[in-house]
């Protein structure tokens, strides 16, 4: 007996075909396609200029050249030249191209947002970069302040630059809750005044300024011929009103055109500070300061600073 043709089609359909209204001339082109290794006829085509082309941040670099693709940050700044962005780097001042972060898991803790090779607790949970300056831009210290009969500073060829090598300058910033903050900057001397008799920089924490006084705990280079014989010290440094002050503890150094280093100060409780220049570190009881600030400071020297970095 016939079966009914719509019987026929259910009955294909339910052994594993699937029913189609094609004819048999398109059944005949797809088998054809197939047999070629080309692609179906109705197969969809991709477009891989459109997937290279894609920008995941919308910052006007697609992806596949975007040193931050999640992150915005249109001009791809790179401090320290990893090929990882500032803006999304976990060590933006200290190369690490893998961004490695194992440090705090490997101690049963969950990692925090700083790179094992910066994070000045490697193993220790919660630790943030609060806040990154590369010195790209004038935007970088907007709302901080000079002081000092020799105070020049400004951003230029991406450091923050002090012109003046007569006398005190200052740069701070009060109000900025990272009293007990790990804050570290790079310095590089580009003249020095030796005719002058204090010379030096530094970068302060606790730091607190009106227009005319100002204190804090700093970490860095002086050199006092007065007190010291012409003998410059990298140490940790007081600034009471109008000068620096070395602590007992300091070690000689050389401060010349060219000398380039780190200073990175951390204060510890109410009154004990701890200071690393280049890789020697002091620590010292220097009295609590109220403030909340930072500062750079020079002394007869013009200077540039690279970064600056705030761990909290």
């Amino acid at each position: 007996m016939r079966l009914p043709s719509i019987l026929m089609v259910l009955v294909a359909a339910g052994c594993g075909f699937q029913a189609s209204s094609a004819s048999s001339d398109d059944a005949g082109a797809r088998d054809a396609q197939v047999d070629s290794g080309a692609p179906p006829i109705d197969a969809p085509t991709i477009n891989p200029d459109a997937v290279t082309a894609q920008d995941s941040d919308g910052d006007g670099v697609t992806n596949p050249s975007d040193n931050c693709p999640l992150v915005v940050n249109p001009q791809q700044y790179d401090e320290d030249a990893d090929g990882v962005g500032d803006a999304c780097d976990n060590c933006p001042h200290v190369a690490n191209p893998t961004q490695a972060n194992a440090g705090e898991t490997g101690a049963g803790q969950t990692a925090d947002e700083v790179g094992d090779v910066c994070d000045p607790r490697p193993t220790q949970s919660g630790d943030h970069i609060v806040m990154f300056l590369g010195f790209n831009s004038a935007n970088d210290i907007a709302g901080w302040t000079t002081a000092g009969t020799n105070a020049s500073f400004a951003v230029v060829g991406g450091q923050l630059v002090q012109q003046g090598d007569s006398d005190l300058a200052l740069l701070w910033k009060n109000g900025l809750n990272v009293a007990d903050a790990w804050i570290q900057t790079s310095i590089t001397y580009t003249a020095v005044n030796t005719a002058r008799q204090f010379l030096g920089g530094a970068v302060f924490t606790r730091f607190e300024r009106s227009t005319t006084f100002g204190t804090g705990a700093g970490c860095g280079e002086m050199a006092d011929d007065l007190y010291n014989n012409g003998t410059s010290y990298a140490a940790t440094l007081r600034f009471n009103g109008a000068g620096f002050t070395n602590n007992p503890s300091a070690t000689s150094v050389t401060i010349n055109n060219g000398h380039a280093t780190t200073y990175k100060i951390h204060g510890v409780g109410m009154n004990n500070y701890e200071c690393t220049v280049g890789t020697t570190l002091f620590t010292h009881n220097m009295g609590n300061f109220a403030g909340t600030g930072i500062s750079f400071a020079t002394y007869s020297a013009t200077v540039g600073f690279s970064y600056l970095v705030v761990i909290d």
